[in-house]
């Protein structure tokens, strides 16, 4: 939907072509004031002012907001009125309404004749004045504001008029203006300026005669009228008429320098972009496509590379602002072609007046020579099409989009500039920065919140610089204390300003798409998915596909994997600012989705027990134990955050489902933190809502956190109330998991007779779920116990059992912890030879799983093994290993206490020997 707004002439809002019917005059005038003060809030006052011309009736707070009300329905395709503290202001792109455009284009037009380029003065103060269709305002029922603004938009108008004039006199386009300055002294015959450029037109037309009476009319009607001599600078152009002076004549504007070298100065402190610059090195010629988010540094990068390789472009190094993420932008390719064909040396009057005409003489001039062409900022392929010049040039296009037309039709090479790594990004902020201590906390922090782009880093760093005595430390501290993107904000224009930047690139976005943007600042940080992003939408699959695949083109988000894109800190935060109140509804979408598919993944991990099942539109379902638990590796923080948002909406049920799907994964990694955290959020859920199979699983998954964590006397009284609430749902799988549990928690205890009893209750419940893991799990629990009693044949026999049911059902980690009992038990024999195999086997598992806590038990009784076997230098490194691996992983040593103790005492038995 393209929705555009019109106040030189009716005032009008168009959909896609249409115009919107407005419900009564009153909301007309809230759309015309509001249009007429762009950018800004207007306060009830006014809005009061305008709308009963003067003072408005008692409850005229309450009318304007009803009018306010009527107009935002009018409007309910686009997001765009907003309200304020104390009044409402319009948010749309200022190439949307046609005053915004119109003044746009007349600053081009100014800047444009301020530098002599007066054809392209021309095509922009043309390209202004065609914004206007008729008398501002004209169908508004409001005398007060159209006396507030009409008179300074018609003013405005003819100041534009006057400047065109100017700029095709300097052409030398006299006998072209005669009519229209006719036409315009006649409609004000007091506008001195007008009558002093008809003058001249028609002097040098020859017709002097004609120039001087128009001076006689202007004098006589200031006279008669109001009682004045004409001006000087009428009296001036008169005597020059008169005495023929040379200086009235047209001289020829000059002809632009051949060799046009137009490139902006290159940025100081230019880090990095090493790989970038070396693609670019093997472009000789063609169209180039730097394409990335804003802020990335796309232009330095365009500049660095054209300022090192202008010597192999001889015929010139032009650029252009293509404004097309900018106010007031697009710029019109029209009117760049003309600056293009000026630069290179066609006058003014040789510029063609149609654009088709125009590209076809830039590409003739062009060919086969060799210039370089820099287009900054481009739009879409449609405005850079017109631009690109002959062969033999080279042309490169920076933009935020991905030019897909450009790359199909025209062999564009697409180059993404990415964000920083962290070591090229501190590179920059150390360029930036003078006195500072590299890698201080504040470092750190200062590079975390700029996530990788160089203008967040140097305006970070112009903080720090531009207040003697300011430190890192404290800017970085005023960032953590407000909102982060606000900090990135020098008051100084858009260009420094990211949330202007972001919002200009937001603004280019299809509805549907600004939708999904906006939605994705309530996800959580670890990453959407197409199926995660579709239950936040509510669309499905392929839609939210297609919607993410045009935010990764628009580079408001980065596809990181097939199925995986994330939207980097700063957009994150911006995507948070557009959305003023928590969406419930589609928070509650998600952690549903996330509930559903934690569910199905749980299934998978126990493929021998009853499935509990869980549908729903595009929720996640699995093949196989493994791919469950790769999933849930990738979502952890995703998972995390939906455990605490179902608690904090009541979503009691979703909330401990999706902490009993996170367990094995944690008990893996040795993650027991963020188990507790998990597990604790989960039992307060099934707390409250008295369910008691939450209450069971919850308190089974703490027994099993607490006990890595080495508190076994916290995690008996955990299993001891899950074993409490399995029975009084009469659930023998439940029962059976928690006395095995049970059994592992009392031999770190030392209650060894406790922990053989409930092994041999395990052991015997197992059969009956069904399940063959739990089977080998219970035979498992019951060799570890029976080689702490000191019983080895025994707990061979157990592990033999152990490891026959898992290689059988092909259970992977299950596998592992099998082969682990298993070599422990050989050990226990002195079989050592053998327990060295079963335990080399046992690791190989571990780390193809990724299993740290696994990785670091088998290690341990690993080098056990080999220094029994006289193998003392493989034992050392494998000793280096486990301490290593311990380092990272304090919890291994607890998780396996009894373990380090026996590899204790045979190290101490070796070194003696």
């Amino acid at each position: 939907m393209e929705l555009t707004f019109q106040v030189l002439g009716p005032v009008r809002a168009v959909e896609d072509g249409i115009t919107l019917p407005t419900e009564g005059e009153r909301p007309l005038v809230v759309l015309a004031g509001l249009l007429t003060h762009p950018g800004q809030e207007v306060g009830v006052a006014q809005l009061t002012r305008w709308l009963w011309d003067g003072d408005g009736p008692r409850n005229a707070r309450a009318s304007v907001h009803t009018y306010v009300s009527r107009l935002r329905r009018m409007l309910s395709t686009a997001d765009v009125l907003r309200t304020g503290l104390g009044g409402y202001r319009l948010d749309v792109p200022e190439n949307a309404v046609d005053l915004t455009r119109f003044r746009s284009a007349a600053a081009r037009g100014r800047a444009a004749a301020e530098r002599g380029a007066h054809a392209e003065a021309v095509a922009a103060f043309e390209t202004a004045l065609a914004e206007w269709s008729g008398e501002p305002l004209s169908n508004v029922e409001s005398e007060v504001l159209r006396r507030d603004v009409v008179p300074a938009l018609r003013e405005e108008a003819q100041a534009v008029r006057e400047a065109r004039a100017d700029a095709m006199l300097a052409l030398g386009q006299h006998r072209q203006l005669i009519p229209v300055l006719t036409e315009s002294a006649a409609e004000h015959p007091l506008r001195e300026r007008v009558h002093e450029q008809l003058m001249i037109a028609l002097y040098r037309a020859g017709r002097q005669a004609d120039a001087l009476a128009a001076f006689d009319r202007i004098r006589a009607v200031l006279d008669e009228e109001l009682g004045l001599r004409p001006g000087p600078g009428l009296r001036e152009v008169r005597q020059a008429i008169i005495t023929a002076d040379p200086a009235l004549d047209h001289r020829p504007h000059a002809t632009p320098s051949p060799v046009p070298r137009q490139l902006p100065a290159d940025v100081a402190g230019f880090t990095a972009r090493t790989s970038e610059l070396a693609e670019l090195h093997g472009v000789p010629s063609g169209v180039v496509l730097l394409e990335g988010t804003a802020g990335v540094g796309k232009s330095a990068l365009a500049v660095r590379f054209a300022h090192q390789v202008a010597a192999d472009f001889p015929d010139g190094q032009l650029f252009l602002e293509l404004a097309g993420f900018s106010p007031g932008g697009p710029a019109s390719p029209d009117a760049l072609l003309a600056r293009l064909l000026w630069a290179i040396g066609v006058s003014g009057e040789e510029v063609p007046a149609g654009p088709a005409e125009r590209a076809a003489l830039w590409r003739s001039r062009t060919a086969d020579r060799r210039y370089l062409l820099v287009l900054d900022d481009a739009w879409d392929t449609a405005q850079v099409q017109p631009l690109l010049p002959g062969a033999g040039c080279l042309t490169l296009v920076t933009s935020r989009r991905r030019l897909g037309g450009l790359i199909t039709r025209h062999g564009a090479r697409p180059i993404t500039v990415q964000r920083f790594a962290p070591s090229d990004g501190g590179e920059l902020l150390r360029t930036s920065l003078a006195d500072i201590q590299p890698e201080s906390a504040a470092w750190v922090r200062a590079l975390e919140l700029c996530a990788g782009l160089p203008l967040a880093i140097r305006i970070l760093g112009e903080r720090v610089n531009r207040q003697a005595g300011r430190s890192l430390e404290a800017v970085v501290a005023e960032f953590d204390e407000d909102a982060v993107l606000r900090g990135f904000d020098l008051d100084d224009g858009d260009d420094s300003n990211l949330a202007a930047l972001f919002a200009y690139s937001y603004a280019a976005l299809p509805a549907p798409v600004a939708r999904l943007f906006r939605l994705l600042g309530l996800h959580p940080v670890g990453g959407v998915s197409a199926r995660s992003a579709a239950a936040l939408a509510a669309v499905d699959v392929h839609e939210a596909r297609r919607l993410l695949h045009q935010l990764t083109a628009a580079h408001l988000a980065e596809q990181r994997h097939p199925d995986r894109w994330d939207l980097h800190d700063l957009l994150r935060d911006y995507a948070v600012s557009l959305t003023a109140e928590k969406d419930e509804t589609a928070t509650a979408r998600l952690v549903d989705w996330y509930a559903a598919s934690a569910v199905n993944a749980f299934d998978a991990s126990r493929p021998y027990t009853e499935a509990e099942g869980a549908d729903g539109p595009a929720v996640e379902r699995f093949s196989s134990a493994d791919a469950s638990a790769d999933w849930v590796l990738s979502q952890q923080t995703n998972l995390i955050w939906a455990v605490q948002q179902a608690y904090e909406t009541g979503l009691d049920r979703q909330s401990w489902q999706i902490a009993r799907t996170m367990a094995h994964v944690f008990l893996m990694c040795g993650e027991c933190t963020l188990f507790v955290r998990t597990h604790r959020t989960g039992l307060a859920a099934a707390l409250r809502s008295d369910d008691r199979v939450g209450e069971a699983w919850m308190r089974n998954g703490l027994g099993l956190a607490l006990l890595g964590m080495g508190e076994a006397d916290r995690a008996v009284a955990e299993y001891e109330q899950a074993l409490s609430a399995w029975r009084a749902l009469s659930s023998v799988d439940g029962e059976m998991m928690c006395l095995f549990n049970l059994a592992s928690a009392y031999t770190v205890l030392d209650r060894n007779e406790e922990a053989l009893d409930a092994g041999y209750r395990a052991l015997e419940l197992a059969p009956r779920s069904g399940n063959p893991i739990n089977v080998a799990a219970a035979n498992g629990v019951l060799s570890d116990i029976l080689l702490i009693l000191d019983r080895p044949a025994e707990a061979l026999t157990h592990a033999e059992q152990a490891l026959a049911i898992c290689e059988e059902v092909g259970a992977g980690w299950e596998t592992g912890e099998a082969r682990h009992g298993h070599g422990r038990a050989l050990l226990g024999m002195g079989r050592c030879p053998e327990a060295e195999h079963s335990l080399g086997a046992a690791l190989r598992i571990a780390r193809e799983l990724g299993s740290t806590a696994l990785e670091g038990g088998v290690l341990c009784d690993l080098t056990r093994a080999c220094y029994l076997l006289g193998q003392h230098d493989r034992a050392r490194a494998l000793q280096r290993e486990l301490d290593g691996l311990v380092a990272a992983n304090p919890t291994i040593a607890v998780d396996y206490r009894r373990h380090f103790r026996e590899l204790a005492d045979v190290r101490a038995g070796s070194a003696a020997r």
